[in-house]
């Protein structure tokens, strides 16, 4: 959402407070906002929420359903499905998160000569208000606009980082199930086998990768702290050494990561691409067959 900015007495330009900023106006009640106006301000609400869903749960039963019944799917349906479960994953992190958020919330700071005293929050809301809110960020420093967050700690990084990994493996792991599907030529087939490993795979080695990185910096920093209190020659020149050796590792190891994400990544998601509609002019006969749903959903 928009965050909360803080408009100076002096007429200076709004200030969007970041986490660390916001709490000590919580403890003082000087900002009491409830879920509700937070939710207010949002465009979607459960309904269209539960409708999306229903339609990617709609698509997702048919794909199973088939898989189910021995029916050919394409390699485009396959990779739909993918898309599919990562909506799902998507919408259930973002459930209660408001949607289409233009304006933050604003309030006024009055000056004090003792404290810093500050009105409740003022929600800008409609264009009425428009010479008192900033609909959106333009230009400037992207840490000082309506959007604007709060800063992550190495942990919460080092979180991020790992659980996104673990969604991209499961997400590109599903386009390996195609490995058996009927391909006009054996070239095709061996294309989507190789493309569809190399994606599942980058997400795991970029993991390895980041993680044997932190273990080189952190072992970096050990010796640099022993180099500035060893005094012995034949320490040190060891040390500078090992130092010299382990900046190369760090170098090569941020190399490959470059290179797999923006070279090698890019090659074989284009191969996918294009393959999932190339093939498609020698589709499998059976993929015309309807799903058998008496068996599966109760109807009338």
């Amino acid at each position: 959402m928009g965050g909360f900015q803080i408009c100076e007495s002096d007429g200076r330009s709004p200030h969007t407070l970041k986490a660390n900023e916001i709490e000590p106006y919580l403890k003082d009640h000087t900002i009491t906002v409830s879920a509700e106006d937070i939710l207010d301000k949002s465009k979607g609400d459960f309904l269209s929420k539960a409708l999306v869903l229903l339609q990617v749960f709609w698509f997702i039963l048919q794909v199973l359903a088939r898989i189910t019944q021995h029916l050919a799917i394409t390699e485009l349906e396959l990779v739909t499905l993918g898309y599919a479960i990562l909506n799902f994953i998507v919408y259930f992190c973002w459930w209660n998160k408001p949607f289409d958020v233009h304006y933050p919330i604003k309030f006024n700071k009055q000056p004090s000569s003792k404290s810093s005293k500050t009105s409740l929050p003022m929600p800008a809301t409609n264009s009425s208000t428009a010479s008192s809110i900033t609909p959106t960020h333009e230009g400037g420093d992207l840490e000082d606009g309506p959007y604007a967050s709060g800063t992550f700690t190495d942990k919460e990084k080092n979180a991020s980082f790992q659980l996104a990994c673990v969604v991209a493996t499961i997400f590109r792991g599903i386009h390996c199930m195609g490995w058996d599907f009927e391909f006009p030529t054996k070239l095709e087939a061996w294309l989507w086998r190789t493309s569809s490993i190399t994606i599942t795979s980058i997400p795991i080695c970029l993991l390895l990768l980041n993680q044997s990185n932190n273990a080189i910096q952190w072992t970096l920093t050990c010796v640099h702290s022993q180099l500035c209190h060893s005094k012995p020659i034949l320490l040190v020149i060891p040390l500078q050494m090992v130092k010299a050796i382990l900046s190369s590792l760090s170098s090569t190891t941020s190399v490959i990561k470059l290179g797999m994400t923006f070279l090698l990544y890019p090659l074989a998601r284009l191969v996918l691409l294009v393959q999932m509609f190339v093939v498609l002019r020698n589709p499998d006969p059976g993929i015309h067959t309807s799903v058998d749903w008496v068996t599966y959903i109760p109807h009338f």
